[in-house]
């Protein structure tokens, strides 16, 4: 009997009273959030050898670890990276959606069918000025209604960019805060076996929030600091960081930014989280869209300008300037940078003597075979001027071609196998060249007479209404193989899948991630009733300790007593 056994139960209290506190921290933080569940790790104390044999002196205290499995830990971060990047392109999907809204009955789709609705009636009544008016309406409904989602795409694209600008500050808050943990922590551990189980918590925290903006890979040293990288590209390596940037982009029309490392020209293409998601959204998804809708209105300006600037109204011109400009007044018609490619053809100007009703036709031909010299809109403008003394055609200094009739003389155009008229944009009926800029001809909507229903001069002649009319069933959209309302109607099909299939996604990753928390609470996470249980093993084991020492106690004085 000695004072060795006294030593035994001190140890056996003090070990129950570190346990009871653990116990404690745990529970009192069963609500925090990246709270890691911590627990004492014990040994038996030193083995001493006595007469009788090896024996040992109690119990140690090691140390307070913390039950993580950080490949659960990774499996959280990768998830939320994914879920984030899903949620956001669903976001998207959702408010391209509201954009185009067809649901309502006031969409794009309402609006084509309109237009080619009141063309039918036109050819019923050609002459008469009351349809020619609805059609230019419609016309111009259709046409703002094109523009309108346009400038809405455009408008949520550059949203798109001022929420990732946002994000960049919040990232770079983020990597500070995980730069300056790692140097508290390997500050607090270093040449311990402790663990800095708070820091190391809030570190964690830290890092999910990074990983709800971009895909991370974390990898710990053996100085319990960690690094940080996505893209390949360190972010965080020990006590130091590396901020985000931005970096204008050159590819695109609007003014938007790539994400870089700041002081680099290092652009990241973040493939998940919410930045990823943005990026997605921005550059390739909206952008098929939106390329798609300029798709349309190309095509509607160009097929029904071909028809129109063949066609006549009921009204001659007295001037007008083409719509559309030449990159260089002496360059070939057909190298001039035009939507619509002229040909080697000709076409008729119909000279009208107002006072008489008179007509004068003259074709004026349009070389562009590639043999020799081919002609350029000074050019064309020379032809037009020599073909008829009442006719001045002017080549002007913007690429834009100006036909100007003399006093008591208007003139209409017919016969283009060129197509030179309609490439120009001469007697057009859409101005423009794709959805941001679709307009009507503000010549004949300031005069509806000038609407092209017919092609000759002849009282109700409705043939060139009825050929625009006509453009409803004609596969002129997507190489030939849809017409304008079937090739809408595949777009907003295909909107409304992919919108349900980033729904389906975004659900689905997050059912995933509500898993994975699962499994890190059944390791990680306070259960009330395992600490309950504790709490009673561990107050059982101190008063065990205290009545051992105090047995201890009255053994010793007795023994020390008894001799003296």
């Amino acid at each position: 009997m000695s004072i060795a056994g006294l030593d035994i139960g001190t140890k056996a209290l003090q070990a129950s009273l570190v346990g009871l506190e653990v116990t404690g921290q745990n529970i009192s933080n069963v609500n925090t959030e990246n709270y890691t569940r911590q627990r004492v790790r014990f040994a038996t104390d030193l083995v001493i050898q006595r007469p009788w044999g090896p024996m040992g002196t109690g119990v140690t205290v090691q140390g307070i670890e913390r039950i993580k499995d950080e490949f659960i830990e990774r499996e959280i971060r990768n998830q939320t990276s994914a879920f984030k990047r899903s949620e956001t392109l669903f976001n998207a999907y959702e408010q391209l959606q509201s954009i185009y809204n067809e649901g309502e009955g006031f969409g794009l789709n309402e609006r084509i069918g309109e237009f080619f609705n009141s063309l039918h009636d036109l050819a019923s009544f050609p002459e008469d000025v009351g349809m020619r008016t609805a059609v230019l309406g419609e016309a111009s409904t259709l046409a703002n209604q094109i523009t309108f989602i346009n400038d809405e795409i455009d408008q949520m694209r550059l949203d798109l960019d001022v929420e990732l600008r946002t994000m960049i500050g919040e990232v770079n808050n983020l990597l500070e805060q995980i730069a300056q943990y790692n140097i508290d922590i390997a500050s607090i551990e270093a040449g311990t076996n402790a663990v800095s189980s708070d820091l190391r918590d809030k570190r964690d925290g830290a890092l999910k929030e990074l990983a709800e903006f971009m895909e991370i890979t974390v990898t710990e040293m053996n100085t319990g600091a960690v690094n940080v990288s996505t893209n390949g590209r360190q972010l965080v390596f020990a006590g130091e960081y590396n901020e985000l940037g931005t970096k204008l982009k050159t590819d695109d029309e609007l003014v938007l930014y790539n994400v870089v490392i700041k002081g680099t020209a290092d652009v990241l293409n973040f493939q998940s989280g919410a930045m990823g998601g943005i990026l997605q959204a921005r550059d390739t998804d909206i952008v098929s869209y939106r390329d798609n809708l300029d798709a349309l209105a190309a095509g509607l300006i160009q097929e029904f300008n071909k028809i129109h600037s063949d066609g006549r109204g009921l009204e001659g011109y007295s001037t007008l300037t083409s719509a559309n400009a030449v990159n260089d007044n002496a360059a070939d018609l057909d190298n001039a940078d035009l939507d619509i490619i002229p040909q080697d053809g000709s076409f008729d100007i119909i000279v009208i003597d107002e006072a008489t009703g008179a007509e004068s036709t003259y074709t004026i031909t349009v070389d562009l075979d590639g043999a020799g010299a081919d002609d350029s809109l000074t050019d064309l403008a020379a032809s037009i001027t020599a073909a008829a003394g009442e006719v001045t055609a002017t080549a002007n200094a913007d690429g834009t071609l100006t036909i100007t009739m003399a006093s008591g003389y208007t003139i209409q155009f017919a016969n283009d196998s060129s197509e030179v008229l309609a490439a120009l944009g001469i007697n057009s009926f859409f101005t423009g060249s794709d959805a941001s800029d679709i307009a009507v001809n503000s010549d004949i909507i300031d005069n509806p007479s000038l609407v092209a229903a017919a092609q000759s001069g002849n009282p109700g002649d409705n043939s060139n209404a009825l050929a625009m009319a006509q453009l409803r069933y004609s596969f002129v959209m997507n190489n030939g193989s849809q017409t304008f309302e079937s090739f809408y109607q595949s777009e907003i099909s295909r909107l409304g899948s992919e919108a349900k299939q980033a729904d389906i996604e975004a659900q689905a990753d997050n059912a995933f991630l509500e898993q994975v928390v699962l499994r890190r609470e059944s390791v990680s996470g306070v259960n009330l009733d395992e600490e309950a249980t504790n709490m009673m093993r561990y107050q059982a084991s101190l008063q065990a300790a205290a009545k051992f020492i105090n047995v201890m106690d009255d053994m010793l004085n007795v023994l020390v007593n008894g001799l003296i």
